[in-house]
């Protein structure tokens, strides 16, 4: 198994990482249309595309930069510890 690039590392933590824990949240039933919100939003604001049915290939159109920034909103935005 090789080594995983940085753009590799960050998309497992948005979305293996962070999104997926959102998103399977048993006693939150807004978690996963939060979560979905605050991605859209986010990647909309970047100026780039955004496909609702292909995520992982939306948050890979941002710049390393820009999923650093995404995840770290992510963090911020507590959905996942409510």
């Amino acid at each position: 198994m090789g080594k995983f690039t940085s753009e590799q590392k960050l998309l497992n933590l948005i979305m293996e990482g962070y999104w997926w824990k959102c998103i399977s949240k048993k006693n939150d039933r807004f978690a996963d249309r939060d979560i979905n919100d605050l991605l859209e939003k986010f990647i909309k604001s970047c100026k780039t595309t955004y496909d609702p049915f292909d995520l992982n290939r939306s948050v890979l159109n941002l710049i390393n930069s820009q999923k650093r920034k995404l995840y770290k909103t992510m963090l911020n935005s507590g959905i996942l510890e409510r």
